[in-house]
């Protein structure tokens, strides 16, 4: 049940962060800006995922501590879209 909660928060925070992204530095086409919502999900996933397995700080939901999975889902997916956009021309 707890990786299913930190996949959730993932989720979110991935899909929010590429989002807003996109709307900084708008792609060039549909296409780019589906590519980065997917990628910006799948950072956002493995950020939350690997930032709770790394620290258990913060207040607990269902045994997940939320504060870890959303900072490092959010840092995760920036650092990836931002050399993506900046890089690759994502």
């Amino acid at each position: 049940m707890i990786v299913y909660i930190e996949v959730i928060i993932g989720v979110v925070v991935g899909l929010v962060t590429s989002w807003l992204l996109n709307i900084v530095k708008r792609p060039s086409n549909r296409v780019w800006q589906r590519r980065t919502e997917v990628l910006g999900i799948a950072m956002g996933v493995l950020g939350a995922i690997s930032a709770t397995q790394f620290v258990s700080y913060g207040p607990q939901f269902v045994g997940c501590s939320v504060i870890p999975a959303a900072v490092g889902g959010i840092v995760l997916t920036i650092v990836v879209l931002f050399t993506g956009k900046s890089w690759f021309s994502i």
